[in-house]
């Protein structure tokens, strides 16, 4: 279980901003795991790594996929940038982003500079500019590829793409037709460690690795013909792209397929010690709400199961779509306040998402480390969770009854050993081979939407 309070987090790091290599935290624990009743958590020496101004350029590829079989795949190369402060607008004032949040700018092209696009969020606030957010999650360590024990942050993010250049329509989003951009849900893992390089101002240079997967989904999901979709667009209208996906993967030595994984159960599990959910509230950016703040997670235990496999809304043979069911508790009895335990579990939306609950399944990176990542196999996820928030007054009766959420996020199955996590157990370690982290959607409207940028304020972190 981790205990999240991080507004002291992105403090002790905006001292480090101005190194022009970037900025490597010590190498330790974030021990978030002391309250689990939603109070504030204590303010930890724990940072995050900040990378240095021009960010960081890494082999990817774009790939569309169509009937669960791929039909391009493009050569590209990426730049990540990040930042804890919000950029300067005329007449607008923000400061230091609170408690999880981040901001990155992640811009691409290929080699010709035929295609290329810049991924962030189009919220109605001006500040956004072409920043996408980022929810910090967790932490871990593992060997690379070189013997070096590398710490590892997880991110989850999420952004419109705009695209530029002579793109062929199969590269680009149909529905860029009608909206101009095409909403991109997914994670970003960033890893660090310093490097010693005497006579240098820092003493150190920072080493910096990072894998990502953004996927805009099957048009029959993200342009559902909806009232909650600000997006959707009427079946059999060719921008809806039904059968369609397209993912955005570094580094580039990814194989795009559904071969990766032997059988279904592979996916099945049931929750860990350290399964928590935890909550940001008042929410950043969303009118009527107090200043943001991070209170303790609650403890969770969660069981998955596969229900069945297709090819989705696609007409094609090949096995894509890992349909599941997701339930649990959360909660600890020592709580008090109304219903301290309660069930929590994924909510059926037929047909679109029939279970509730979805992983993906695009390929794996393969054995040969880049940029340290090799033998994961990454499932994005999209579902519907009936969840009440226990830790936000204004969601729980008789206030309100938020209680159905838009997730979005990433299961990641390490299938080697040299790179297997060692996840931190409050002062201990705890072996493993499945992140699952997804987190809810909440636009600016303070309701939850499929197809819109959106803010997250509750993230469920399980492992196995």
């Amino acid at each position: 279980m981790k205990t999240i309070g991080l507004c002291a987090v992105f403090l002790a790091t905006m001292s480090m901003v101005g190194h022009a290599q970037g900025f490597c935290p010590p190498f330790g624990d974030d021990f978030f795991g002391t309250n689990s009743c939603c109070m504030p958590a204590p303010s930890p020496a724990f940072q995050i790594p900040l990378l240095g101004p021009n960010g960081i350029d890494i082999p990817a590829q774009w790939a569309h996929i169509t009937n669960c079989g791929l039909a391009n795949d493009t050569q590209v190369t990426i730049n990540i940038q990040m930042t804890t402060t919000i950029p300067t607008v005329p007449g607008v004032t923000f400061g230091l982003i609170a408690c999880d949040d981040v901001l990155f700018r992640i811009t691409g092209s290929n080699t010709s500079g035929t295609f290329g696009f810049t991924i962030g969020n189009n919220f109605t606030s001006p500040s956004r500019l072409d920043w996408l957010m980022g929810k910090y999650m967790r932490t871990w360590f593992a060997t690379d590829e070189s013997g070096f024990s590398r710490q590892y942050y997880r991110f989850l993010i999420s952004g419109d793409a705009t695209f530029s250049g002579g793109a062929s329509q199969t590269q680009v989003p149909k529905c860029t037709s009608t909206f101009g951009k095409a909403m991109m849900w997914g994670y970003l893992d960033l890893s660090c460690y310093s490097v010693h390089a005497p006579g240098m101002d820092p003493p150190s240079t920072p080493d910096f690795r990072a894998s990502l997967v953004l996927t805009h989904y099957d048009g029959c999901q993200s342009h559902m013909d909806i009232p909650q979709n600000g997006r959707k667009i009427p079946f059999g209208v060719g921008a809806r792209h039904q059968g369609e996906s397209y993912h955005l993967v570094a580094p580039n030595n990814f194989t795009f397929g559904t071969t990766s994984v032997v059988s279904s159960t592979a996916l099945d599990f049931a929750g860990s010690s350290i399964d928590a959910v935890r909550s940001t509230v008042s929410r950043t950016f969303i009118g009527g709400r107090s200043g943001p703040q991070c209170l303790s997670e609650s403890t969770i235990d969660a069981t998955n199961t596969n229900q069945f496999i297709n090819c989705g809304c696609g007409s094609g043979t090949n096995p894509q779509y890992f349909h599941q069911k997701i339930t649990g508790t959360a909660g600890v009895a020592t709580c008090t306040g109304p219903s301290p335990v309660r069930q929590w579990s994924s909510a059926a939306f037929v047909p679109e998402i029939p279970t509730g609950f979805f992983e993906m399944q695009i390929g794996t990176w393969s054995s040969a480390a880049r940029f340290d990542v090799r033998d994961v196999t990454p499932f994005p996820i999209l579902g519907l969770v009936s969840y009440l928030d226990k830790c936000d007054p204004l969601a729980i009766p008789p206030f309100g009854t938020e209680s159905l959420h838009v997730v979005y996020g990433i299961n990641t199955l390490f299938r080697g050993t040299a790179n297997r996590p060692t996840l931190f157990n409050n002062g201990g370690s705890l072996p493993t081979d499945t992140l699952m982290d997804f987190g809810n959607s909440v636009t600016d409207r303070d309701e939850f939407d499929i197809g819109e940028p959106f803010y997250t304020n509750i993230l469920w972190m399980i492992s196995r």
